[in-house]
């Protein structure tokens, strides 16, 4: 269940491995003295979309890292991303909460940042509804990207309906079913002939 690694090499010449799910942060902004020497995240298993979050506040989603992440440094100072910072910024916000196996959805904000679900912090609410899921407020305004995503162990399967599709409803036939022959219509009863009282001699 590792979201990502690191093989760095500290000040003092020593290796070292890192796991878990990871800040993005510079080493201007920690002060680190690590040199990385490979990196990466891990996607566990396959994923599908359910939903496109675009334009939409959802309720309950936490903070991974602020808007001025990717923001563009113009002579000393730091304005909101440019196209290709932007594409970056939601990029990474996507694989961080893909690399995490409890996320279930991602926004990206130019107001907010990278948000994702984390049921160990706060649960979301079941049934989403529109008071959880919210597309006229402000915030929702600054939502350009975001997804409701559905884990697999497997290969997604194409065409699959997504769980809010209602099933086809197939009702086999009965192994039980016979059919009954037509009804035929009795002839009513003959009367039994009649015997002639016998004879006194």
């Amino acid at each position: 269940t590792c979201p990502a690694y690191q093989e760095v090499r500290n000040a003092y010449g020593d290796l070292m491995c890192m796991q878990g799910v990871g800040c993005l942060h510079s080493e201007e902004e920690d002060g680190s003295s690590m040199t990385v020497l490979s990196e990466g995240r891990i996607l566990h298993g396959s994923y599908r979309v359910l939903k496109d979050l675009t334009g939409v506040e959802v309720k309950g989603l936490q903070p991974m890292f602020g808007a001025g992440r990717f923001a563009t440094l113009i002579k000393g100072v730091k304005v909101p991303p440019l196209t290709e910072n932007l594409k970056n910024a939601v990029d990474s916000c996507k694989k961080i909460c893909l690399s995490i196996l409890k996320c279930e959805m991602w926004q990206y904000s130019v107001q907010g940042g990278c948000l994702y679900s984390d049921p160990d912090i706060e649960t979301l609410a079941y049934p989403l509804t529109a008071a959880s899921m919210v597309r006229n407020s402000t915030t929702a305004h600054f939502v350009i990207a975001g997804e409701w995503i559905q884990r697999s162990c497997s290969e997604p399967v194409p065409g699959l309906p997504v769980p809010t599709s209602p099933p086809s409803l197939t009702i086999p036939a009965s192994p039980l079913a016979v059919t009954l022959a037509p009804l035929t219509t009795l002839e009513p009863p003959t009367a039994p002939p009649s015997v002639p009282p016998p004879t006194v001699p």
